[in-house]
């Protein structure tokens, strides 16, 4: 049977609408379920609830202790509490940070010029230094400080935006940012490769052999070296190779 046709035992007129629903429900001997739908259907408005205490229960509590600290004291959740305070319309308590005298200021060594860095940054020091140095590459930095190429490259970035230039890495491509003439010492198989392609005396393929590297590094050595202005010499045809074979021309 539908519940709004269920007859009323109850004179619903009488009851002391003023009361909570579940107060209702224990004095009438039925589910508060049930209270709150006749209340809504006869229009009466709601009771606010307060958690089995009075109003003036709650008034008389220590506003200024945390949410956790007061449903301690009332048998609630922190947020029952919360919701209660709204209720009443108490002000919500300020929340006052706690400065923190460990804590390191916002920006890390971003804050400071390479030319002001507290001695506390010795691992950015010493990475600006190796950088500055333009011996090592970013891999062999990153392994010698312990850290990551991205770190390095991060620290390469700051040291730029504050004016810095960085030697031989203004732009990426290894040994495609120097010149032939101006090749680091560090390019050791770049240099033996280009040495090797000066004296005109082994093919690509067997300087790449020879070296342990594909015949497309030692092209690309070769065109970077031509960029740059050196002439690299066709090496002769050994007695006894063979023409490369050419397929026939075949017209449609």
């Amino acid at each position: 049977m539908d519940q709004s046709q269920e007859p009323l035992p109850i004179d619903w007129a009488q009851v002391d609408w003023t009361k909570p629903n579940r107060v209702l429900a224990q004095e009438l001997g039925i589910t508060h379920y049930r209270v709150g739908y006749y209340r809504r259907r006869l229009g009466f408005a709601g009771v606010p609830a307060w958690s089995g205490k009075s109003p003036d229960e709650w008034r008389k509590l220590n506003w200024t202790q945390s949410l956790a600290q007061l449903g301690q004291q009332m048998g609630v959740s922190p947020e029952r509490v919360r919701q209660i305070r709204v209720q009443l319309g108490l002000p919500v308590r300020a929340w006052k940070p706690v400065p923190c005298k460990h804590r390191k200021p916002r920006g890390s060594f971003h804050s400071f010029a390479p030319a002001d860095l507290p001695q506390r940054y010795q691992r950015q020091r010493a990475i600006l230094r190796d950088l500055l140095d333009a011996t090592l590459s970013f891999r062999q930095i990153a392994r010698n400080h312990g850290v990551t190429t991205e770190t390095v490259r991060v620290i390469r970035q700051w040291a730029a935006r504050w004016g810095t230039i960085i030697p031989g890495r203004l732009k990426a491509g290894g040994f495609w940012s120097f010149t032939p003439e101006n090749l680091p010492a560090r390019y050791t198989r770049q240099h033996a490769i280009l040495r090797d392609l000066r004296a005109a005396t082994l093919r690509q393929q067997e300087i790449a052999a020879q070296h342990g590297v594909s015949a497309g590094t030692v092209s690309l050595v070769k065109k970077w070296a031509e960029k740059g202005g050196t002439t690299i010499p066709t090496p002769p045809r050994k007695r006894g190779a063979k023409e490369p074979r050419r397929l026939p021309y075949c017209s449609s």
